[in-house]
């Protein structure tokens, strides 16, 4: 890589929202769905602790 350079670059603006898991349940109820079930790290059935790393939300609409 010896010699190279950057000679341009571009920036994009890249908006990102965050939301809590209650949050997010209570936009889900808003929007029509029910019966909200959050599941942890890809485990059905299996509760969110402190150490879940991935949530995966199930909704659906009556």
């Amino acid at each position: 890589m010896t010699g190279r350079r950057l000679v341009h670059s571009e920036l994009e603006p890249f908006n990102l929202q965050m939301y809590g898991l209650d949050e997010f349940t209570a936009l889900l109820h808003e929007a029509g769905f029910a019966a909200v079930t959050v599941h942890a790290d890809y485990q059905v059935g299996q509760p969110p602790t402190a150490h879940t790393r991935v949530q995966t939300l199930e909704a659906a609409v009556p």
